[in-house]
C-alpha cells in the first residue's frame, strides 16, 4: 500500500517532470531556445515632460568600483528615480554603446534643463545596449544523455524526472562573447568576462555566478543550505558526469582570484565589493582537476 507520503513524492515528480519535459523537449536542440537574447527597453513610469525628483545627495567615489558609468553616481541614481525597467538589474547589465566620456556629456546635455521622464528613456534608447549579448550559448557536443547517478535510481518517476531536469544544464552553460565586449575603451560595461565556460543561473543572472538551484537536486540537499553556491553546482556538474564543465569552473574561480584576490559573488563589477564565506578550499579542486574525467 502506497502511503500517502509516498503519493504525495509520486505527485510532486509528476508535477515537476511535466514542466521540466516541457522544457527539454520543446525542441530538439535545448540550445537554440537561447540562441537569440531578448533585450528590455526601457519605458517612463511618469509622464514625458514631467521633471524627475529631486536627487538625494550622491555617495563618495567608491575606490572599489572601476568604472564610471555604473557605479553609484548621478547617472545611476537618475535612472533610478525614473525606473524605466522592471528589473533594476536591467540598467547595470546593459554596456554603452559609446566610450564612457561620450555617454556622460550626452548625460549632462540631456540634464541642463532639468531631467525628464521622457529624456530619461530616450537616452537609454540611444546610448545603451542591449543586455546579456556579452555572453553566447555553449553547445555540448557530448553530452552525457543518461548519467550513471540517474540510471541507477530504480524508481522511473524519479529517473525520468532527474533525466529532464539533467538536460537543463544544455540551457544554463555559457562562454563569454569576445566579439561583443567592450575593448579599448569603446564602451563600458560591468561584465567581468571569463576565459573559460561556466554555468549562469538563468533568469536576471545572466552572469557566471556563484548560485544555481538546480546543483541542489543532484547534491541531495534542502534548499535552504546557507550556503548554496560554487560547490554544489561542481557536485552537480560531476553528478551529471559534465567533467570538463566542472573543470573550467574551477579554472575561472582561480583565475579570479589571481586577478582580484578572491572570488566575487558574481561575475559583474558591482560583485567586487563582496564575497561568501572562503568555500572554494572545501571544494577539493585538486581531486577535480587530477581526476581521470
Amino acid at each position: 500500500m502506497v502511503s500517502k507520503y509516498s503519493q504525495a513524492v509520486v505527485l510532486l515528480v509528476a508535477v515537476l517532470g511535466a514542466w521540466s519535459n516541457a522544457v527539454a523537449q520543446s525542441t530538439t536542440s535545448p540550445v537554440s531556445q537561447i540562441a537569440s537574447v531578448s533585450t528590455s527597453t526601457p519605458s517612463p513610469t511618469g509622464a514625458s515632460n514631467s521633471i524627475l525628483p529631486s536627487q538625494a545627495p550622491l555617495p563618495p567615489k567608491q575606490s572599489w568600483c572601476p568604472g564610471e558609468l555604473f557605479c553609484p553616481g548621478e547617472l545611476l541614481q537618475a535612472i533610478s528615480l525614473a525606473h524605466p525597467y522592471k528589473d533594476s538589474k536591467t540598467i547595470v547589465d546593459k554596456p554603452s554603446r559609446n566610450t564612457t566620456n561620450i555617454t556622460i556629456a550626452a548625460f549632462q546635455n540631456f540634464t541642463s534643463n532639468g531631467l525628464t521622464y521622457g529624456e530619461v528613456t530616450q537616452f537609454l534608447d540611444e546610448y545603451f545596449q542591449g543586455e546579456g549579448l556579452e555572453l553566447k550559448a555553449v553547445s555540448l557536443d557530448n553530452f552525457p544523455q543518461n548519467p550513471a547517478s540517474i540510471s541507477s535510481i530504480p524508481n522511473q518517476y524519479v529517473q525520468q524526472f532527474l533525466l529532464a531536469v539533467h538536460q537543463v544544464w544544455n540551457l544554463l552553460i555559457r562562454e563569454t562573447n569576445q566579439t561583443a565586449l567592450c575593448t579599448g575603451g569603446n564602451c563600458e560595461s560591468t561584465l567581468i568576462p571569463l576565459n573559460h565556460t561556466f554555468v549562469v543561473p538563468g533568469g536576471r543572472f545572466r552572469e557566471h555566478c556563484r548560485f544555481l538551484r538546480i546543483a541542489v537536486l543532484f547534491a541531495c540537499l534542502p534548499p535552504w543550505v546557507d550556503y548554496w553556491d560554487s560547490k554544489f553546482i561542481l557536485d552537480g556538474l560531476l553528478e551529471s558526469e559534465l567533467y570538463d564543465i566542472a573543470n573550467s569552473t574551477l579554472q575561472n574561480f582561480m583565475d579570479e582570484i589571481q586577478l582580484f584576490g578572491f572570488i566575487p559573488n558574481g561575475g559583474r563589477i558591482y560583485y567586487l565589493d563582496r564575497s561568501q564565506p572562503p568555500f572554494f578550499i572545501n571544494v577539493r579542486p585538486l581531486q577535480y582537476l587530477d581526476s581521470n574525467h
